[in-house]
């Protein structure tokens, strides 16, 4: 699937929600950023991912910083490429981790470096330094909201994604009847 590398933001989606279902009521945008987060990815195109890099160069995010083994990933982190120590530009191995896809993982075979992921931290064989990681990001806004790629198969999936999920909830408090 191409796509033309724009995204929408996500209060477009939002409001088409609003006006194609009628709904009254507030939505709970912590809520909807987790729900557009299940959409994209369940999905599945590469394609409505981004490549990033930590190396701090312009629009990129600062290398992480390993302190006691362990550094943050980034919030927009869908699964790493790519690892490399930062200072010295050698590649680290992958241990084992949720976030590396098989079939984009660029394989090591020796490395003095390695790394582990385990919910929002990276684990590295070195105490202190900084990790540069090639990976693929959630495209956000500049307030960190989800983006939707820019065209209406995603827009209307993931759209639909929030109705329902909407539309479940109120089922389940019994303020929605089977017949709607």
């Amino acid at each position: 699937m191409a796509l033309n590398g724009k995204y929408a933001d996500i209060t477009y989606v939002i409001e088409r929600v609003y006006r194609d279902n009628g709904f009254d009521f507030e939505i709970k945008y912590d809520e909807v950023i987790e729900w557009v987060w299940d959409a994209i990815s369940l999905i599945g195109a590469p394609t409505a991912y981004i490549d990033k890099i930590t190396n701090g160069e312009t629009g990129m995010p600062d290398p992480i910083v390993i302190t006691d083994y362990r550094g943050t990933l980034p919030s927009d982190l869908h699964h790493i490429v790519f690892a490399r120590d930062y200072d010295t530009k050698m590649p680290m191995i992958c241990k084992s981790s949720s976030f590396v896809k098989d079939t984009e993982t660029v394989y090591v075979k020796e490395s003095q470096y390695s790394y582990t992921v385990n919910e929002s931290y990276i684990f590295t064989s070195f105490e202190t330094g900084e990790v540069e990681m090639n990976y693929k990001a959630f495209p956000t806004n500049y307030l960190g909201m989800p983006m939707v790629p820019d065209d209406i198969k995603f827009i209307m999936a993931v759209q639909a994604y929030i109705a329902e999920r909407i539309g479940f909830r109120l089922w389940m408090q019994e303020r929605l009847t089977r017949d709607r």
